[in-house]
């Protein structure tokens, strides 16, 4: 007959004389809830293990869904991953994955270490096992002691190598992209450019820049716009938005025009003439970035975002005849805007505020790129468009 731990939703089975609560000696040990409606842990996923836990306190089942599912898609997705990981340490070790004590936890963030992973792929999982069981217990692991103590002991056993800056080349990249004329160019065209140069000055995700709106767009009358203020749909989750700091990345971001001399590569007056010539194919359309296909009717997803951004690069590859037999990311566009403005002498509290990034240490350790082999080419250009007010090259 199982009990029921009155300090969480875990059914246990009588513990063995001895046996302490973190050891599994029989598998009815990992039944998980209520008595009427129990689930194995062993192949239940994270969010079920989250939702059958709220609905065992009373919750009802859409709220308790809701609650489980408060991270993006993305998020839930990657949690999923190292949250099996984690079990699959637990059942071959015979640890109850809710009930776990430090030393065994430790010994589990020990195995990841030594299959390599660095310090900070190790903090994603201790993330994921201390923000999934501090729904169900009162321990908090991420602010455990001896486990913090330990990842810096990883952390100066394996230095984290330093970024490197994307073998594709960004000056080259614009040179190409200043050849189309805005006005004449193809509608395909002129939707990759300007999906680029808003990436690159507004630094952020490409989930992010799929989700900037039209409704909310604000910008100055007159021929040439002098700025452009965008926002994101009050519907959107990023990836990494929390209680705490969804006030901050709802924030619009303005973005400044380049002076008439950088104009062909502007991405205010990009997107001035992408609207207007956009206009017909807008329909019901929210979203700020859409096909310049007739037959599509609907917004799109951020993975067709990714590939208008790669089709940038190449495109300005294939506008300057020069072969792209390197690799190009969507998302390199936002660390290599970042280091281009952190190069240039912008304060560096200024690209950290422009990224959202709330620590120095996500730029220098993951984004921060040398790009002093560039420099003769960034030279030929008079601003870059990176960041919000561009970013002049000394």
């Amino acid at each position: 007959m199982s009990l029921l731990d009155s300090s969480t939703s875990v059914l246990l089975t009588p513990p063995s004389p001895g046996v302490p609560p973190w050891q599994v000696v029989d598998p009815a040990q990992y039944l998980f809830g209520r008595f009427q409606h129990q689930i194995d842990l062993r192949v239940a996923t994270r969010m079920e293990v989250l939702q059958e836990h709220y609905q065992s306190q009373g919750f009802k089942r859409e709220t308790a869904r809701m609650i489980a599912h408060s991270r993006t898609e993305g998020t839930i997705t990657t949690y999923q991953g190292k949250w099996e990981c984690y079990m699959d340490f637990c059942i071959d070790n015979n640890l109850h994955p809710i009930h776990i004590d430090g030393p065994h936890l430790s010994d589990f963030f020990l195995s990841l270490f030594e299959r390599g992973l660095a310090r900070s792929t190790i903090l994603g999982y201790r993330s994921v096992v201390s923000q999934t069981l501090i729904h169900i217990i009162p321990k908090n692991w991420g602010q455990d002691l001896a486990i913090s103590h330990l990842l810096d002991y990883y952390f100066r056993e394996r230095l984290v190598n330093p970024p490197q800056a994307p073998a594709w080349d960004l000056a080259l990249v614009l040179e190409g992209l200043a050849t189309l004329d805005n006005l004449t160019c193809r509608p395909q065209q002129l939707l990759f450019k300007t999906t680029f140069l808003l990436a690159l000055a507004t630094l952020r995700r490409r989930s992010e820049v799929n989700a900037f709106i039209l409704h909310d767009i604000q910008h100055d009358e007159g021929e040439f716009w002098t700025f452009v203020t965008l926002r994101t749909d009050p519907l959107f989750v990023a990836k990494n938005e929390t209680a705490s700091n969804s006030s901050l990345l709802k924030e619009p971001v303005t973005i400044q025009a380049l002076p008439a001399v950088d104009r062909s590569f502007c991405p205010v007056y990009c997107l001035q003439v992408y609207l207007n010539r956009f206009r017909r194919l807008r329909q019901n359309k929210r979203k700020l970035l859409i096909s310049a296909q007739v037959r599509i009717h609907n917004d799109v997803r951020p993975n067709t975002t990714s590939t208008w951004l790669k089709r940038a690069i190449e495109m300005g590859y294939e506008l300057t005849h020069t072969p792209l037999v390197v690799p190009h990311h969507a998302h390199q566009t936002r660390g290599l805007g970042a280091s281009v403005m952190f190069h240039s002498g912008i304060p560096l509290q200024t690209v950290l505020d422009t990224a959202r990034w709330k620590q120095h240490t996500t730029f220098t350790r993951s984004y921060l790129a040398p790009i002093s082999h560039r420099m003769d080419r960034m030279l030929r250009l008079h601003r870059v468009p990176a960041g919000p007010t561009g970013a002049g090259i000394p």
